[in-house]
């Protein structure tokens, strides 16, 4: 049966699609003109159907795995909400889990339907719209730390700029792309209660995971949605703050941009093209990271993101940050710095820790000149790659000193061209096994 669709959409429409094809992105257009003519005959594709008539795929190659159509899904959402972010009501969307277009006339709300019948309650929206608020304002904290400080952000000290963490950023001439290491959040929808609350699960680090959860339970759809928030912990956003106090934008040579973006929305394309800076926990470390950057390392994960192993010696450095103690009791986290070459020639920094104590004391330490000094005095090679592992020492809320344990060189060599990592990780799950 097909659907009718009423004029003044099909005039939306074809605003949409003119403006997809201004952003020169073939696949997205094609994306949507397949979506919406499937939509017109009443039909709804499986994923493996838009493989295969859209993108030419081979069967064999679908069912190992490839997520082209989850990713290209999730860009053309995107899309949508810069399309109606000036405000005006929404009437072309992709529901989530479903490969279709759906359109209003303004009558009833975008998501009413049999797939969005949880959201029917008047209180479960305005629940949702309040967290959602609510997930803004916790993970906008970092970003308006970031803003309000623009003016100062690395130092101009001659001892920062030439050390061995920041040279590089100073002189390839790359754009400069600060990650903030973020959890993401999604809203779980309870119909009976007519409630909403945000929820955080590390096996679910993006907005394409969640579509792959989706649709392998299709009978969650409704209740599971992305509302495009994330959380920053309290070391993460307070590092951030001193990262912009040293003055990036300085030390990076001044001319050129210094963005800001999570990390589980960093992407592929993003790695190549600019400078990358992560700040935050190692257990927020995104996968397109944390596996290339695991492979050189002489480092690896242990049992959680609170242990480190060193390979060689075997030795483990564990945080106390999960025991409870008082404030009078020293406990140890653990912090990690690194620089390695990217896939394109551009520079990667890693300033990252067990738990926020580590973090704000790594950020600290790299904006210090006197030990940036120290640090290039002790390394072999001015301009190569390697990684150095702290002992933090907190006592409360303040840090009280860090203390050196590793420093060496290491090899990036083709760790960014590797398709696996070199371990599992405590979050790591087989896709097929993702479910919620």
């Amino acid at each position: 049966m097909s659907i009718a669709i009423s004029p003044d959409i099909e005039t939306e429409i074809a605003q949409f699609r003119e403006t997809l094809a201004s952003g020169r992105s073939d696949k997205l257009v094609r994306l949507f003109d397949y979506l919406l003519e499937r939509t017109r005959a009443g039909q709804f594709p499986k994923e493996t159907e838009i493989a295969t008539d859209l993108f030419g795929d081979k069967p064999e190659f679908i069912l190992a795995g490839n997520a082209s159509v989850r990713v290209y899904v999730h860009r053309l959402r995107k899309k949508l909400e810069e399309f109606y972010a000036d405000g005006r009501p929404v009437r072309i969307s992709i529901p989530q889990g479903e490969y279709s277009v759906k359109v209003c006339d303004g009558s009833h709300e975008p998501g009413e339907g049999r797939e969005d019948a949880s959201e029917a309650s008047g209180h479960a929206r305005t629940g949702l719209q309040v967290l959602a608020a609510l997930a803004a304002f916790v993970c906008l904290s970092g970003l308006t730390v970031w803003l309000l400080t623009s003016s100062r952000f690395l130092s101009d000290d001659p001892e920062i700029v030439g050390s061995p963490v920041w040279n590089s950023l100073h002189t390839n001439g790359n754009p400069n792309l600060i990650v903030a290491g973020d959890d993401f959040l999604f809203a779980q929808n309870n119909a009976l209660r007519g409630t909403s609350q945000l929820v955080r699960d590390p096996l679910i680090r993006n907005g394409e995971a969640l579509d792959v959860v989706l649709m392998r339970n299709p009978e969650h759809r409704g209740k599971l949605r992305d509302v495009d928030a994330h959380f920053l912990s309290a070391g993460t956003t307070l590092a951030l703050a001193k990262l912009q106090a040293a003055r990036l934008d300085s030390m990076a040579g001044g001319s050129r941009p210094t963005a800001l973006t999570y990390g589980s929305q960093l992407t592929s394309q993003m790695l190549k093209a600019a400078n990358i800076v992560y700040v935050g926990s190692i257990a927020c470390l995104p996968p397109l990271l944390r596996n290339p950057l695991f492979n050189a390392s002489g480092m690896k994960v242990g049992a959680n993101y609170d242990e480190l192993i060193d390979r060689e010696s075997g030795r483990h450095f564990r945080s106390d940050g999960s025991v409870i103690s008082e404030d009078r009791v020293a406990t140890r986290d653990y912090g990690y710095i690194a620089r390695l070459h990217g896939p394109s020639g551009n520079a990667i920094i890693v300033i990252m820790g067990t738990r926020d104590p580590a973090i704000l004391q790594m950020a600290q330490l790299i904006s210090d000149p006197s030990k940036m000094a120290m640090l290039g005095r002790d390394l072999p090679s001015a301009d190569g790659d390697f990684e150095a592992l702290y002992e933090v020492q907190t006592m409360g809320n303040v840090n009280v000193n860090e203390r050196r344990l590793i420093l060496r060189p290491v090899t990036a060599g083709d760790v960014w061209y590797r398709a696996t990592a070199s371990q599992r990780f405590p979050n790591d799950v087989p896709e097929a096994d993702l479910s919620y």
